[in-house]
């Protein structure tokens, strides 16, 4: 089997709807294979359409219209959706790409800012159901100096030592 490249973009998209048109030239002007967004802000009822690509998503919890993610994939591309991940801590939208040799997990991921610490379990139990090879991309919602903000997040703290 030939080992097909893939140009994938992250896209934090603070309502995916409500910007589309730069969405969808994003796509065609960069020639993008797989798209993950966050922020999506999508419900059951958000239907969004794009010409030689389909979406999956997955969204908040509470079914109304903020957080959640989602993968734009060409439809050309060998896949199938996997089922989605969804927590308070985690929302992810996942596909298993099986244009490759072996399985490829491509997840699409928001974590929304918490109150409360999300602890290495809910990274590691998350990590786990994606398999031994997974490429994820979106808003982990962590913050650290290191990385040019102005505060480091308790997100941040429990996974990172510089």
């Amino acid at each position: 089997m030939e080992v097909v490249s893939l140009r994938i973009a992250e896209w934090n998209a603070n309502g995916l709807s409500n910007h589309k048109l730069e969405l969808i030239q994003f796509l065609y002007d960069n020639n993008i294979d797989v798209l993950l967004a966050s922020e999506t802000h999508f419900t059951d009822r958000t239907v969004l359409k794009i010409p030689q690509y389909s979406l999956y998503h997955s969204n908040h919890p509470d079914g109304t219209a903020h957080g959640g993610a989602a993968i734009i994939i060409r439809t050309s591309l060998q896949h199938f959706e996997a089922p989605a991940y969804q927590t308070d801590k985690i929302q992810a939208s996942i596909l298993r790409n099986t244009d490759r040799p072996w399985p490829l997990h491509i997840a699409a991921l928001y974590s929304p800012p918490l109150r409360h610490r999300i602890d290495v379990v809910d990274y590691d139990t998350f990590l786990r159901h994606l398999g031994l090879r997974f490429i994820v991309g979106g808003d982990w919602s962590a913050k650290h100096n290191d990385w040019g903000s102005r505060l480091t997040t308790t997100k941040v703290e429990i996974c990172y030592s510089p």
